[in-house]
C-alpha cells in the first residue's frame, strides 16, 4: 500500500535551483494523483516533477523486484523490454558511430541496467560492459539469463575518466536528483566520451493527446502514477545536460527503431508515420532520446 502521509516536499529545483513551483493541475489529474501528491512546474525553468517526494519506504515497495521487474505489476517489464531489443541494437550502432576511435574495446557503463538485456547486446557488439542496478532480483536475473554480473556500487565510488560511454534507458526520470547524476556522468566519462539517455516525453506528447481525447485516462492513483519523479521535455532535458557540461550530438523524440515494420504491423506503420511527423514538426513524440559528448578538457 502506497501512502503519502510521510512524503517529503521538494524545496529546490534540481535544474535551476529555484524554490518557486506552481501546481500542474491538468497533468496531476491525468495521473490520477490525490492530495498532497501532485505534479509541479518550476517557475524558473519549467522542469516538472512529482512533489512531495515519496518516502524511501514507499520507493522500496514501488521498485521491489516482484512489482517492477517480474511481470506482476502494472508495468509488465519483461514484455516492454522484449519489444525494445531491436531499438537497443540500433542504439548501439549509433553509439559506435559517435565514438571518436577509442582504444578497443570501448568501455560502457549502464546505470540502471535492469535485467541486463542492453549490456548483453553491447557485449556482443564488442564493448567492455559494466552495469549498476539496485534491485537484487534484477541482478540475479541478469546473471542467470545473460551471465552478466551487475553491481549496486554507487557511482560516487567509481574513478574519474573511466568510461567511453554511459547509458541510461528510462532511468533519469526516476532519480531524486537528476542534475547530480548528470554531473557524475561527466566526471566518469573520458574526454570525447558519449552520454546516451532516453526518458519519456511524458507531458502531453501527441500520442497521449489522442489517447486522452478518446477517453483513455487514469482515474485513480496507483504505483504507475507514482513511479516517475520527473517529467522531462526536450527543452528541460537539453538544459539539464548542457548545465552538466555536455555538448549535444543529437536529440530525437521518436527514434525510428521504436516502431519496426518487420514483421509488418499496421499499428507500427501508423505510429511511425504519426510520430515521425510529431518529431519533425514540433519535437513531440513519445520519448526524448539524447546523445551528448563530453568535450575535451
Amino acid at each position: 500500500m502506497i501512502t503519502v502521509s510521510d512524503w517529503t516536499p521538494v524545496e529546490k529545483c534540481s535544474l535551476c535551483g529555484s524554490t518557486s513551483f506552481r501546481t500542474d493541475f491538468r497533468f496531476t489529474n491525468r495521473l490520477g494523483l490525490v492530495p498532497p501528491a501532485r505534479v509541479v512546474t518550476c517557475e524558473g525553468c519549467n522542469l516538472r516533477r512529482l512533489n512531495p517526494r515519496p518516502s524511501d519506504q514507499d520507493l522500496d515497495k514501488l521498485y521491489s523486484y516482484d512489482n517492477y521487474f517480474d511481470n506482476q505489476g502494472p508495468l509488465e517489464y519483461s514484455q516492454y523490454i522484449e519489444k525494445r531489443l531491436a531499438h537497443f541494437r540500433n542504439r548501439i550502432n549509433k553509439i559506435k558511430n559517435y565514438l571518436h576511435k577509442p582504444s578497443p574495446p570501448p568501455i560502457l557503463l549502464e546505470i540502471g541496467a535492469a535485467t541486463g538485456e542492453f549490456l548483453a547486446l553491447a557485449s556482443e557488439a564488442g564493448f567492455e560492459t559494466h552495469g549498476i542496478e539496485l534491485s537484487e532480483g534484477a541482478r540475479e536475473k541478469a546473471l542467470k539469463t545473460h551471465g552478466i554480473t551487475l553491481t549496486d556500487t554507487p557511482t560516487s565510488e567509481l574513478p574519474d575518466n573511466s568510461f567511453d560511454v554511459i547509458h541510461m534507458n528510462h532511468v533519469l526520470e526516476h532519480l531524486p536528483d537528476p542534475g547530480q547524476t548528470i554531473s557524475e556522468c561527466f566526471r566518469l566519462l573520458k574526454n570525447n566520451g558519449i552520454l546516451c539517455l532516453e526518458v519519456p516525453n511524458e507531458v502531453l506528447n501527441d500520442l497521449d493527446r489522442v489517447r486522452y481525447f478518446l477517453g483513455r485516462r487514469k482515474k485513480v492513483m496507483d504505483s504507475h502514477s507514482l513511479h516517475h519523479s520527473y517529467f522531462f521535455t526536450p527543452e528541460t532535458l537539453s538544459s539539464l545536460v548542457r548545465k552538466g557540461g555536455f555538448e549535444t550530438v543529437s536529440l530525437s523524440t521518436f527514434p525510428q527503431s521504436l516502431a519496426p515494420l518487420r514483421p509488418f504491423e499496421l499499428k507500427n506503420l501508423v505510429l511511425k508515420v504519426g510520430l515521425t511527423l510529431s518529431d519533425v514538426l514540433h519535437s513531440n513524440g513519445t520519448v526524448v532520446e539524447y546523445y551528448g559528448r563530453k568535450p575535451r578538457i
